[in-house]
């Protein structure tokens, strides 16, 4: 059940969404936009696979975060925010996991002293070239997880980690 909304009320809605924390996603296709979710980092099935290790359903954006060391106050706004458990604190200042980031912007948004902000990664990340592709990489990626996992109870891990 799908009504037309003028670009304030969208924008209005996806501003109320990462108030509330919620990660913006699309499907991961370069096809045609199919679906547009505002997902809850606790219970959303895509981000919990991705942070298992799944990279098919979710592909992050072309963003990355970034922190500026000299305007930051230390509030950890940004690493209780992070659906991905990407930044921490280090040595340095905060340390940015390039690899877990997604690019979905809560940190920046969320930054009291505007000391994060999002750029540009370094390479666009990969992206099925239509949904028939992204069903197929997938439906891969899961039939190698439940292989991965049957293997290691047979080797007596039962967890499906390495040791």
């Amino acid at each position: 059940r799908a009504e037309r909304l003028d670009y304030d009320e969208a924008m209005q809605i996806l501003r109320t969404c990462e108030d509330a924390g919620l990660v913006h996603t699309v499907d991961n296709n370069g096809d045609r936009l199919g679906v547009m979710c505002n997902c809850c980092p606790c219970s959303c099935p895509v981000i919990r696979s991705w942070r298992l290790g799944g990279t098919n359903v979710l592909a992050p954006s072309r963003f990355i975060a970034a922190h500026d060391r000299t305007t930051c106050t230390h509030c950890d706004a940004c690493i209780e925010i992070c659906p991905m458990d990407a930044i921490e604190p280090g040595a340095a200042g905060l340390a940015i996991d390039s690899a877990r980031c997604i690019g979905c912007g809560l940190c920046a948004s969320h930054c009291p002293s505007g000391s994060m902000r999002m750029v540009p990664r370094e390479a666009a990340p990969p992206m099925a070239s239509d949904e028939p592709a992204m069903t197929r990489r997938i439906a891969a990626e899961v039939v190698w997880g439940l292989l991965k996992g049957r293997v290691s109870a047979m080797l007596g891990r039962g967890d499906g980690q390495r040791s």
